[in-house]
Parts: structure tokens; C-alpha cells; sequence
């Protein structure tokens, strides 16, 4: 488990906060605002393309569970 690991309950819905640049944000935003989509649109979607390019290195960290 990691730092960021959340407890999770039984509603469907977390809220998971990320400290930034006030910059990074305002720019963030605009770029969001200009593609007709929210900032929480626009996030949920890099964490799904996130976990669609990274889900092998969970499958390895379960399989070096399981050899060990």
C-alpha cells in the first residue's frame, strides 16, 4: 500500500485532493474550459488513460507477490 492508498467505503465517489502551482492550475483550467469539459472531466479521464498504460505494472507486482 501506498501513501495515497484511500479507505474506501461504500459510496461510489471519493474525493482525492492533488497540491499543485496556482499557475498550473489557471492553465489547467483554461485548457479544460477551452475543450468544453470541467477540470474534474478532464482528470478523471487522464486517470483512466493513466491506469489503461500502467495496468501491466500492477499485474507484475501481483505475480512478484505470488512467486515470492
Amino acid at each position: 500500500m501506498t501513501k495515497d492508498t484511500i479507505d474506501m467505503d461504500d459510496s461510489e465517489e471519493v474525493r482525492y485532493q492533488v497540491r499543485m502551482p496556482k499557475e498550473l492550475k489557471k492553465a489547467f483550467l483554461r485548457v479544460a474550459e477551452a475543450r468544453d469539459e470541467t477540470g474534474a472531466q478532464a482528470v478523471r479521464e487522464m486517470v483512466r488513460e493513466y491506469i489503461q498504460r500502467n495496468k501491466d505494472a500492477l499485474q507484475r507486482s501481483v505475480l512478484d507477490e505470488i512467486e515470492s
